[in-house]
């Protein structure tokens, strides 16, 4: 026929033709799976840092567990020193210049205090636990939904698209040779 089909490769800038104008837009050097172009790991890099954790913070998420801890630790070692100061006042039989400690029910406020942080602290601690280790589990099932989503994305579009580009030119190539044939 008098159309043909090949052509001339273009020099590029540094004195040799550019893979592209070498193999055309559409297909891949001889180096390269389809697919490979810009490198199929850089669109699922990109999907996974666009996925962040969604998980915002409230105004207590402010007061670490490690602080809440110190706040309790505070509250007891306060208690111990405000009895340990009623002690020392019975046994320099001052006891009659120190007033008598505000009370919450029937109990006196540093033991209250006293008791609360020894008491509450270990149970912070089990129930901060448990609380992270729930949230874990959930925030771990919705993150691996989303990196499942953004992998299926990735792959369709780096890898499973350009492999259907390339069979449906090797199905049209095909059609057109088995045409030619019957020619």
């Amino acid at each position: 026929s008098g159309h043909d089909v090949r052509e001339e490769p273009q020099q590029s800038g540094e004195g040799g033709p550019g893979e592209e104008q070498l193999h055309g837009p559409h297909h891949p050097p001889p180096h390269r799976r389809p697919g490979q172009q810009r490198g199929a790991d850089d669109g699922l890099v990109e999907r996974v840092a666009e996925l962040g954790t969604g998980r915002g913070r409230g105004p207590l998420d402010r007061l670490r567990p490690r602080h809440r801890q110190l706040l309790l630790a505070g509250a007891a070692l306060a208690g111990l020193l405000w009895l340990f100061a009623y002690v020392v006042a019975g046994w320099l039989q001052l006891d009659a210049l120190a007033p008598d400690p505000p009370t919450v029910g029937v109990l006196p406020v540093p033991f209250v205090l006293l008791a609360g942080g020894l008491l509450l602290g270990p149970l912070l601690a089990l129930l901060a636990a448990w609380l992270a280790a729930v949230g874990a589990r959930r925030r771990g099932a919705v993150m691996d939904a989303r990196l499942r989503a953004a992998i299926e994305r990735v792959a369709d579009a780096e890898i499973l698209a350009p492999v259907r580009g390339v069979l449906e030119r090797h199905a049209a190539t095909r059609d057109a040779l088995r045409h030619a044939a019957e020619v």
